[in-house]
């Protein structure tokens, strides 16, 4: 039998979660993202929604949570969003660029990674009190770079 969540504990993580989106430029959504069979939680950042409001930063912890916490957490946080991301990606690390249709998490089509590469996306996320810049060509003049972060 499992233990009942520690009620507190959840109610601190929401509230420390609410400070840390706010402070992330664009503004993130808090989510719940399920691959692979497992749930991580996590937020969203549309990045560049002059061009198209699908383009997100996904920033998603690097374990996955419990069962029990994702219950939990969506008793307290009912309209928390949940995104289905694609099998076969690879979402090890923490931050990636994708495309969001309704719930589900894509690959970028070939337009917006055209758009990427031509204007660059400056991000801000706040981490324990630091910030840094997700992606920005100024930073990454090879087109052919992949990643989303050198920092």
């Amino acid at each position: 039998m499992s233990q009942p969540p520690d009620i507190f504990g959840l109610i601190r993580y929401l509230a420390e979660e609410k400070e840390r989106v706010a402070r992330q430029q664009p503004r993130g959504i808090p989510a719940f993202i399920e691959w692979r069979d497992q749930t991580y939680v996590g937020s969203i950042q549309e990045i560049a929604p002059e061009f198209s409001r699908e383009i997100v930063l996904l920033n998603k912890s690097p374990q996955p949570v419990s069962e029990e916490f994702t219950t939990a957490v969506l008793a307290l946080d009912k309209g928390r969003l949940r995104l289905q991301a694609e099998a076969m990606f690879d979402l090890r690390a923490r931050i990636h660029i994708l495309r969001r249709a309704g719930d589900r998490l894509l690959g970028l089509t070939e337009e917006q990674q055209e758009h990427l590469q031509r204007e660059g996306v400056e991000v801000t996320e706040e981490t324990t009190g630091q910030s840094f810049t997700a992606f920005s060509p100024k930073y990454y003049a090879d087109p052919d770079y992949k990643g989303t972060s050198r920092n």
